[in-house]
């Protein structure tokens, strides 16, 4: 058995941004077509600047792979990562909640936390004290995949 799964940001979120986006391009055409700003490129400016960003949001993607050997974490674009279980003290299922948002993040409590969207995921503390954090909205197909791979 091995247990794979790969998630993105919920279309709520990713619509939201959209709408975010279209209301600030419009509030700076606004601006400038009232004479408040003087250029007229401070839109396209914002445009060539915001699409990539959203662009890089539309396709970002959280990978996880557990098997035999560890784990394999992939959050395109940004990073890839493998973890092997002897290098693992702990992992444990847990509720984190809402820790600041989704993405790549520090946390003083969970170390790097990876997640795209909920607030349940697999933290990994590691011998050397190190602690990571990787969302999930597969619990039970996680939790049985720890069962069979982590024995401790």
């Amino acid at each position: 058995m091995i247990f794979t799964e790969t998630q993105k940001f919920s279309a709520w979120v990713l619509w939201l941004m959209r709408v975010c986006f279209v209301i600030f391009v419009l509030a700076f055409y606004f601006a400038y077509s009232q004479g408040v700003l003087v250029s007229p490129f401070v839109p396209l400016i914002i445009v060539l600047i915001s699409a990539p960003l959203f662009l890089i949001l539309e396709f970002m993607s959280l990978k996880t792979r557990f098997d035999k050997k560890g784990i394999e974490l992939s959050f395109k674009p940004f990073t890839q990562k493998s973890y092997n279980w002897p290098d693992i003290q702990t992992a444990e299922l847990i509720d984190y909640g809402f820790i600041g948002g989704w993405g790549i993040r520090k946390s003083g409590e969970y170390g790097t936390v990876y997640n795209t969207q909920g607030q349940e995921g697999v933290l990994l503390t590691f011998k050397d004290g190190k602690k990571v954090l990787i969302g999930t909205q597969r619990k039970a197909a996680l939790q049985n995949a720890l069962k069979k791979y982590f024995n401790k």
